[in-house]
C-alpha cells in the first residue's frame, strides 16, 4: 500500500498570449510526489506561478502537458459531475481571494460544502471552529461586512470541516494576523 497521496509527473502549463499566435510557458516538466501527513510549500515571488501550479495540480484547470494524480486518481480522467463529487470529497482548497457568497450569512459560507456533501452541519461544532481561529464576526452576520482577515478565516474554517484527503492552499494567511497564522499552520500540519 502506497502513502503516496499525490502525484505530479511532467506537468506543464502554455498559454496564449492575448489574441496572438504567440505562447508562453507557464509550467515546464513538473515532477514530484507528496505523501500522507507531509506538508509541501511551494515558495517564489509573485507571478512565478505557484497559483498556477496549485490550479493544475488539484483539477482546477487542466495543464496542457504531463499527469497529475490525487488518492490515485487523475482528475482529469473524469467526467464533470464525479470531478465535483471527487472535489467535495477528496479536495479541500482555500483560495486566495476567499471565494464566498456574499448573499449567504458567515454559518451558511462555512457550512457550504458540507450541505453540497448531504452532510448535516453541527452549528456547535462551527462556533467552536470559529472560536479557536479567534474569530471576531457574527455568525449569522453577512460576509460583506467582514474584514479580509474575518473573510479569509471564514473561507479556511469552511474547508476544515471537509475533512479532505488533500488540501491545497494559496496564499491562505495573506490576510490574517500573525497570531491567527500560527493557529492555522498548525491544524493543516496535523490534517494533511
Amino acid at each position: 500500500m502506497t502513502n503516496t497521496i499525490l502525484s505530479v509527473d511532467q506537468l506543464t502549463q502554455v498559454v496564449s498570449i492575448g489574441q496572438s499566435d504567440q505562447t508562453t510557458t507557464l509550467l515546464k516538466n513538473i515532477s514530484f510526489t507528496v505523501q500522507k501527513g507531509e506538508l509541501v510549500s511551494i515558495v517564489g515571488p509573485s507571478g512565478s506561478g505557484k497559483s498556477t501550479l496549485l490550479y493544475c495540480i488539484s483539477g482546477i484547470t487542466r495543464p496542457t502537458g504531463g499527469t497529475v494524480a490525487i488518492a490515485g486518481i487523475n482528475p482529469y480522467q473524469l467526467k464533470s459531475n464525479q470531478l465535483a463529487a471527487f472535489r467535495r470529497q477528496t479536495i479541500g482548497f482555500i483560495f486566495q481571494q476567499y471565494n464566498l457568497i456574499q448573499s449567504l450569512p458567515v454559518f451558511e459560507n462555512v457550512v457550504l460544502q458540507q450541505r453540497l456533501s448531504h452532510q448535516q452541519p453541527q452549528r456547535a461544532e462551527i462556533k467552536q471552529l470559529l472560536t479557536k481561529m479567534n474569530f471576531a464576526g457574527q455568525i449569522d452576520g453577512p460576509v460583506a461586512t467582514l474584514s479580509g482577515g474575518e473573510q479569509q478565516k471564514v473561507a479556511i474554517a469552511r474547508t476544515i470541516l471537509t475533512d479532505c484527503d488533500v488540501l491545497f492552499a494559496d496564499e491562505p494567511t495573506g490576510a490574517l494576523d500573525s497570531a491567527s497564522k500560527a493557529i492555522i499552520f498548525t491544524y493543516f500540519k496535523g490534517r494533511l
